[in-house]
């Protein structure tokens, strides 16, 4: 069974001072971040980091006493290697857990379990440099709404994870 945290990230408010994490009301529901096991950080990073701008907090290799060896079922002699990336409002909002030792499965067909949903400033010039990097492509779809309009447009990162983005036309 794959296992990965993926989501998609919404999270409104004021700043608690403690973490420095925008939440409106302590007692309410946050989401810190999503994980995602991949199987070669420097190739994830290509997607993450320097197409979609994610910026790079970290770098660290986990402890095999890790709880993500017993929350993902990784077994101990693999290794993994975390990366922990920010945007630009918005700290520690990923982790691509790189998992070496054994090999992570892939779907193998639709439909797919989960997403993460990402807002983009240019689809179009984003999805050109996604295309570069030979990964699989949803066609584009455009919402024309009355109070907001967008188009969005998927793609299937190097390790299966689909991953949406969008970009919105009028506010």
């Amino acid at each position: 069974m794959r296992l990965v945290l993926i989501a998609m990230f919404l999270l409104i408010g004021n700043v608690n001072a403690q973490s420095g994490v925008m939440v409106k009301n302590e007692q309410e529901v946050h989401l810190k971040r999503s994980s995602i096991l991949v199987s070669d950080l420097e190739k994830s990073l290509e997607v993450y980091r320097d197409v979609l701008g994610f910026k790079v907090a970290s770098i660290v290799e986990s402890e095999k006493e890790s709880y993500a060896y017993q929350v993902f079922r990784i077994p101990k002699e693999a290794n993994i290697r975390v990366a922990t990336l920010n945007s630009s409002d918005q700290n520690r909002i990923i982790n691509l857990k790189e998992v070496t030792g054994i090999s992570l499965p892939k779907p193998t067909s639709a439909p797919y379990m989960s997403t993460v949903l990402i807002k983009v400033n240019d689809l179009h010039t984003v999805m050109k440099k996604i295309k570069h990097l030979g990964l699989e492509l949803t066609e584009e779809h455009t919402v024309k709404g009355t109070r907001l309009s967008y188009k969005e447009q998927s793609f299937v990162d190097p390790d299966g994870h689909l991953v949406a983005l969008y970009e919105i036309l009028n506010k």
